[in-house]
């Protein structure tokens, strides 16, 4: 009896430790913690409790304490790559077709695309031919794409040697850092994940229960977000990222076919009468109402006056 009852309180004790320790500390207080219970109970400290294996000796080094990380460790620098690519086609559906298959061929994916129509420009014609505005829509299509870091300069060649290149430009940021300070914190809180089930095995009653399960709770969200930090991380540094933005060539101007001096004049010449006829049918057209409603008025006074003078004629 009395073995048991100190079973039950060494547990209690550690669990109230972890607990504490949890609360006082944040995530890294409350491994530390949780490693010395567990050092403590796998040395036998508590009366009746099975021994279980002790864990890491050491806690594996974090970044910004003081170790020195070679970056070769991780294969290299971890760098996130962006570029920006615009190109003067002469096919804007073809040339984002062969887009597609440069981002395929070279391991990755388009992650976006967006291909509509701009406005119809209007075309200049050179020579006495006035302009006239063009009613073809043009093309422009923008992507997105996802391609291997050590790609990624082979495919912007590629696509720049589809057209003419309009402007080109790219960034790098170095987050090698970044990426082994969360990496050494994710090790570290599985290890901390890993004690506190290990106590969670060990609990002896329902009050100690619902403390350690709310504790590996908190941990274990903890956990995933630091392996959903690692994740996007591998994604950027793996994958760079090219928006590419295919627009259509400028339109050239149309010019007139070269004429002699005869046929330019008679042409000028021929517009000239079309023209004046043009006007004279107008101001006829203009004018022939009137004309006609003053014929209805003055025609019988016309015919009045005429007799008048006619009468003293005949007496």
């Amino acid at each position: 009896m009395n073995r048991s009852r100190t079973s039950a309180v060494g547990v209690a004790a550690l669990t109230a430790l972890v607990l504490s320790g949890c609360s006082a500390g944040g995530s890294t207080g409350a491994a530390g913690a949780s490693g010395g219970a567990m050092s403590q109970l796998g040395s036998g400290a508590v009366e009746g409790a099975p021994m279980e294996p002790k864990g890491p000796a050491t806690a594996p080094p974090k970044a910004g304490a003081g170790a020195a990380f070679d970056p070769a460790a991780l294969g290299g620098r971890r760098q996130v790559r962006s570029a920006d690519l615009s190109v003067q086609v002469s096919d804007v559906a073809g040339s984002a077709a062969r887009v597609r298959s440069l981002a395929t061929g070279a391991q990755g994916y388009v992650a976006q695309e967006q291909t509509g129509t701009v406005p119809p420009q209007p075309v200049p014609l050179e020579g006495p031919t006035p302009g006239r505005p063009s009613t073809l829509p043009q093309a422009q299509s923008t992507l997105t794409l996802r391609v291997p870091e050590v790609a990624l300069d082979r495919v912007m060649d590629q696509v720049a040697a589809l057209g003419t290149v309009v402007s080109r430009g790219q960034s790098t940021k170095d987050v090698t850092s970044q990426y082994v300070d969360t990496a050494s914190r994710l090790k570290s809180q599985r290890a901390s994940v890993d004690r506190v089930r290990t106590l969670l095995g060990k609990a002896t009653n329902l009050g100690q229960v619902v403390q350690i399960e709310s504790e590996l709770s908190r941990r274990q969200a903890d956990l995933e977000s630091l392996e959903a930090q690692l994740a996007a991380l591998n994604d950027q540094t793996t994958l760079a990222t090219l928006n590419v933005n295919l627009a259509p060539r400028p339109t050239t101007p149309v010019t007139a076919p070269p004429q002699g001096a005869f046929l330019t004049g008679l042409l000028g010449g021929w517009k000239a009468l079309v023209a004046s006829v043009g006007v004279a049918l107008t101001i006829v057209g203009a004018v022939l109402p009137f004309a006609v409603l003053a014929a209805v008025v003055l025609w019988p006074v016309l015919l009045v006056l005429r007799r008048r003078r006619t009468r003293p004629a005949a007496t």
